[in-house]
């Protein structure tokens, strides 16, 4: 009876096998989305804690000095990222850098690519520079071609404006300054926001996968001697215009256009401090101007083009 009864005993079936696999199978693939969307949005939850550390920064540096740093600094090409560090913790970088020359007036000292020390420097990685999302690698390899000079790279670029000069002369001259609030030279302060704050951008996201990323401190071409020759696209962009068919829109096919990997959009510091993220999808389109790239209102057709300007009192709802 005994060996009746442990022979009687049966296991699983190879259909009940497989049907058991095919469960498993069907819970992972449910749950798997459901876990990597959870993830984007905790990185996304930290791509928004560095804007708004860079918001505070900004604030702070408004505060010390009665106005927000320039995108660059005149004539001698320090990026708003450097001239922020004492904010975010990184002051012993900054004197390392010396981007404050010294003397009785204090001037900022230039950013000389020709010294070893400045550059090891410039290739620290700060984290609150990096997009968690985003593949951009260690040293930006997109960063400057006319010479090998690899620095630290960024997700992060100041908005100088809205440009309607597809040759973009706002942001290669110095003298034509910008309608944005961080550009060559530019010494804005919170009076200058004509627009109000919150509908005034000062920092924007930009991807490296399809697009250039940046760098957190300045990058020059090889004639660094000429501060004409400032290579700007690296740490400012402009919005609103077409250059050689590719637009400007979030994630839009210009390369230097405001970008990320998050899905659908990318997040914009506002001068308020506030962080939002807009959809790659926002209204090029307002009233009865046109969204046709061919138009000479194109320029001040679009949502984000007004969120750039400081003063062109069109104020817009955030989507």
């Amino acid at each position: 009876m005994k060996e009746s009864s442990l022979s009687a005993r049966g296991g699983f079936t190879l259909v009940e096998l497989l049907v058991v696999i095919a469960i498993i199978g069907v819970l992972i693939a449910l749950l798997l989305p459901a876990v990597q969307q959870a993830r984007e949005a905790a990185r996304r939850m930290h791509c928004q804690n560095n804007l708004k550390q860079m918001g505070l920064a900004l604030h702070n540096h408004h505060d010390t000095f009665r106005e927000f740093p320039p995108g660059i600094i005149y004539h001698k090409s320090w990026s708003w990222g450097t001239l922020i560090l004492p904010y975010l913790e990184q002051g012993t970088l900054y004197d390392q850098l010396k981007v404050v020359s010294g003397g009785t007036n204090g001037e900022w000292g230039p950013f000389d690519v020709d010294d070893t020390d400045t550059l090891e420097l410039a290739r620290t990685i700060l984290s609150v520079y990096r997009c968690p999302s985003d593949t951009v690698p260690d040293y930006n390899d997109k960063c400057d071609r006319s010479y090998a000079m690899l620095l630290a790279s960024s997700n992060y670029v100041a908005v100088l404006g809205s440009l309607s000069d597809p040759t973009n002369s706002i942001a290669v001259d110095k003298t034509t300054g910008g309608n944005g609030m961080l550009y060559w030279g530019s010494s804005h302060n919170m009076a200058s926001v004509v627009d109000g704050t919150s509908n005034t951008m000062l920092i924007c996201e930009r991807g490296y996968r399809n697009h250039k990323a940046s760098v957190w401190a300045s990058v020059t071409d090889r004639g660094t001697k000429n501060p004409g020759t400032l290579n700007r696209h690296y740490t400012t962009t402009a919005v609103g215009y077409t250059q050689s068919g590719r637009d400007q829109k979030i994630n839009g096919t210009y390369s230097n256009a405001c970008s990320s990997e998050h899905p659908g959009g990318a997040q914009f510091l506002f001068c308020d401090g506030s962080v939002h993220f807009l959809s790659e999808t926002t209204s090029v389109s307002i009233g009865d101007e046109t969204d046709d790239p061919t138009s000479v209102d194109y320029v001040w057709a679009g949502v984000v083009d007004r969120l750039a300007c400081r003063d062109d009192l069109r104020t817009v709802t955030l989507p």
